[in-house]
């Protein structure tokens, strides 16, 4: 077999994984009914499972790469003093003290009381363990405060908040939210509504209908395409909270936590092991810090929409299909995160920009990056190391910027692009690859000054096989 014809059999592969076995189509959500069978369809998605090769252990990856304590904390100030995320922190701090003083409660509730499905006043629990049978709604003027230490399981129903909800436990006494039957999901909806969700555990939560319209914009209605989101957390059309040192896990909606039109900090989570995607974010700012989204069956996190959050100083470890997906004309900051063992590092795809600076990329299955479509990333200042084939791989009109990254030890090529591209690449550092950058052409791709090191090929441009070749 000839070195062309070998290059052309792993292109078309190449081709087939990118661009057919994997869509992303925004409107792709199954309909699962909330229902008194849940709990049958919820064992079915959970045995579920997705083959994935074994990359790196993960003790390896962390070994290598997780940043200094020092760094980390640096970091977090700086997102902290250049970053205004709704609510000043010092807000967020005088409603929710002035929510657990118990001056202020109409209603003091305790373990066998009796919850109202309309919560119009101050309501509050105090620590035990609660079953509730039907869903609450809280209004406007409503506010829903757990204790630290507070049980909540949910029999096939949830919460629909235009209110306040605060549930703050604490590191000794976490508040737990889960439902064995099956449950729908805590949302949040509305410019009047605002949730503070600490050391919380939240699992089992199957998600609440929702409809999308013909532009594309998601309503709480019966009109439009109806999907199932948020299997734990919704927060919707202009809802604002925080979401701190929470674990989420083993959900059964699309998107296990979804932030839609909304403004969250999240920090110092653990999410994992949910039956879909792990965050969904579309339409929004979030700040999300130091968080870990591990072991999902699809994605970790979704950036869709408008939106220009920071995802900083987190894990993306396992997720089946990608670690992160940028579509749209998302424009996330991603900088000085690890993002290993997953099938694919991140995902670029439509319009979608931002930049994405200093983070790990490492033991991904098939490649630390790809871009298609017309996307336009700043790739600048990552490490790419040992991710299957293909280091960073482009397709379509991509415009990426790829500068001053370095790429090491990978089987076909520290740089891949397709016909079609108009990327810049320059000042990388290219180690241990059969060919350090194939260009594909015809394209209009820049390649500037790159280092090669340990590389058969520095640089190889082919020409695309004309039709009937």
């Amino acid at each position: 077999m000839t070195k062309k014809l070998w290059i052309w059999l792993f292109l078309a592969t190449l081709l087939g994984c990118v661009s057919q076995e994997q869509p992303f189509d925004r409107f792709q959500f199954s309909l699962k009914p909330i229902s008194e069978n849940r709990s049958n369809e919820l064992v079915v998605a959970e045995n579920q499972t997705s083959p994935v090769e074994e990359t790196l252990p993960l003790s390896e990856i962390e070994e290598v790469i997780t940043p200094e304590k020092n760094e980390v904390k640096a970091e977090v100030e700086e997102v902290e003093e250049n970053s205004s995320w709704g609510k000043e922190e010092s807000e967020w701090e005088e409603e929710s003290n002035t929510s657990n003083s118990s001056d202020h409660f109409d209603q003091e509730l305790n373990p066998g009381d009796a919850i109202p499905t309309m919560i119009n006043d101050r309501v509050h629990l105090s620590a035990g363990k609660y079953s509730i049978e039907e869903s609450i709604e809280i209004s406007p003027s409503g506010s829903f405060i757990l204790e630290p230490g507070t049980t909540i399981e949910f029999d096939q129903c949830g919460v629909i908040c235009e209110g306040n909800f605060i549930a703050k436990g604490t590191a000794d006494q976490p508040i737990r939210i889960s439902g064995e039957a099956g449950w729908d999901n805590i949302t949040l909806s509305g410019a009047s509504a605002y949730g503070i969700f600490e050391h919380c555990q939240i699992s089992g939560g199957a998600g609440i209908e929702v409809s999308i319209n013909e532009s594309g914009s998601y309503e709480l209605s019966d009109s439009g395409s109806n999907v199932i989101i948020g299997g734990a957390l919704l927060f919707f059309q202009g809802a604002e909270g925080v979401i701190h040192d929470c674990e989420i896990f083993e959900c059964f909606g699309k998107d296990t936590v979804a932030i839609l039109d909304s403004q969250v900090d999240m920090e110092g989570n653990d999410i994992h092991d949910n039956a879909e995607q792990g965050i969904f974010i579309f339409n929004s700012n979030v700040n999300f810090n130091n968080n870990q989204v591990r072991n999902h069956r699809r994605v970790g996190l979704i950036s869709s929409g408008n939106n220009q959050s920071q995802i900083t100083n987190s894990k993306f470890i396992g997720n089946q299909v990608c670690g992160i997906l940028v579509r749209d004309n998302a424009a996330p900051t991603i900088r000085k995160n690890i993002i290993g063992n997953n099938t694919e590092g991140i995902r670029y795809e439509g319009n979608a920009r931002g930049e994405l600076n200093d983070n790990i990329l490492q033991g991904n299955l098939k490649w630390a990056i790809s871009c298609s479509d017309s996307s336009a990333p700043q790739i600048i200042g990552n490490i790419c190391k040992e991710n299957g084939e293909v280091g960073i791989f482009l397709v379509g009109e991509s415009k990426a910027v790829i500068k001053e990254n370095r790429i090491v030890q990978h089987k076909k090529c520290g740089i891949w692009t397709f016909p079609g591209t108009e990327a810049e690449i320059e000042k990388n550092v290219i180690e241990k690859a059969q060919v350090g950058i194939l260009v594909i052409t015809p394209s209009k791709d820049n390649v500037g000054a790159n280092a090669y090191s340990e590389c058969e090929q520095k640089f190889a441009q082919m020409s695309a096989p004309r039709q009937g070749e």
